[in-house]
């Protein structure tokens, strides 16, 4: 087959776990389909650093508050205002796809492209680890009939694509459980694949020089920050103070996730920091323990490299407190409340997961479960079976 044929690549804007799974299998599928993305945000400048060809379309997220909080309540203000951009972008979508006669269409969590690729009658594969929005503790009692109710009704919108791929582990593993079980609509076409992470593996010689190098003898924490930019901001500002109230055992790493910063490392009060780490592989295998917020793709990675982890959600961040607890609930981590952590209680929480050889003997566990799916491998023969 010719590498003139095109698969049209939607991506979810918000952070870059969505950008760099999606990356990921364009950059494997090369060989046979050249592509194209639409995008925004900060998932828009991942793949443009990254040499593709990037559409801007509107953006569809949550609201969110100056201190780095997902904004719940005026979310909720401004309902229409999503919507009204999802309107826009199945209109855009339609018009990229007529205009390229893409083969297929990817959608990497983007409802828009699956109903701009189904009304002319172009095949998509979803990709998407949230089915179900999953909503905050603030929701009071609101929170699961407004669930269950958006479940089904997205669904009707997931459904029409011809597979749905969910980037996770079967039950009962599935990280994203509170966003994938459950809804009845879309439930038989989801293929759970296994972890889509970059097959990279660093050697016990490698990791080795690297925890020399940033902690010498020392117990090792690597702080993983991600999401949008003033959740990143608030989370570095926390993890500062926390970091300075350490002993002397402990040594702390932290990228900060900004894809267009430095990648020279600095030092900070008690800690050392990238604005753009260049050896995130090498820090996390030689880490200790492992501080991030709950997206998807950190816990995953987490899950995979059998870390121990600490996590701390964006606050009102539903998803990514579901991830959190799913991974208390199955041993190697603990997920931190965002909204009562403090320096002190994060410190003690460091030093609590540093110390739980319970965990650590768990996540050695979960690590070979992770290891029997190989979910490059998996997405890509579907893809490959929906584009033949």
């Amino acid at each position: 087959m010719s590498p003139s044929v095109k698969i049209h690549y939607a991506v979810y804007g918000s952070g870059l776990g969505h950008a760099a799974r999606t990356c990921l299998l364009a950059d494997a599928l090369k060989p046979t389909y050249s592509g194209y993305f639409t995008s925004w945000g900060e998932g828009l400048n991942y793949l443009r650093a990254k040499g593709h060809r990037v559409a801007h379309v509107p953006p569809v997220d949550v609201e969110w508050g100056v201190t780095g909080r997902m904004a719940f309540r005026k979310t909720l203000r401004r309902f229409p205002h999503p919507y009204a951009n999802v309107a826009r972008q199945v209109l855009y979508e339609r018009r990229m796809i007529a205009k390229m006669k893409p083969i297929l269409v990817l959608s990497d969590s983007r409802l828009s492209a699956v109903l701009a690729a189904w009304s002319l009658g172009v095949r998509s594969v979803l990709l998407i680890n949230q089915l179900r929005i999953s909503l905050p503790p603030v929701a009071g009692g609101l929170r699961f009939p407004l669930e269950r109710a958006t479940a089904e009704l997205l669904a009707l919108g997931w459904d029409r694509s011809s597979v749905i791929i969910a980037p996770d582990l079967p039950p009962p593993y599935t990280i994203s459980e509170q966003q994938l079980w459950n809804v009845k609509v879309a439930e038989p076409k989801v293929n759970y694949v296994g972890f889509l992470l970059e097959g990279s593996t660093v050697s016990p010689e490698a990791a080795g020089r690297v925890k020399g190098s940033y902690a010498g003898g020392k117990k090792m924490v690597f702080a993983h920050i991600s999401g949008p930019q003033d959740s990143r901001a608030a989370m570095f500002y926390l993890i500062r103070k926390a970091a300075a109230m350490l002993g002397p055992d402990v040594s702390m790493v932290v990228s900060l996730g900004d894809p267009k910063g430095d990648t020279r490392p600095k030092r900070g009060d008690g800690f050392t920091f990238f604005e753009w780490c260049p050896i995130k592989d090498e820090l996390m295998e030689a880490s200790d323990l492992v501080l991030a917020r709950g997206g998807h793709t950190t816990v995953a990675e987490v899950m995979k490299r059998g870390k121990v982890g600490l996590f701390l959600p964006i606050p009102y961040h539903g998803e990514q407190w579901g991830n959190s607890v799913k991974a208390e609930k199955l041993g190697f981590a603990k997920a931190l409340d965002p909204l009562s952590t403090t320096p002190r209680s994060l410190v003690d929480g460091i030093y609590e997961m540093l110390e739980d050889e319970g965990a650590r003997s768990r996540a050695e566990r979960l690590k070979l479960v992770a290891e029997r799916y190989d979910g490059v491998a998996n997405s890509l023969a579907i893809i490959r079976r929906c584009a033949s």
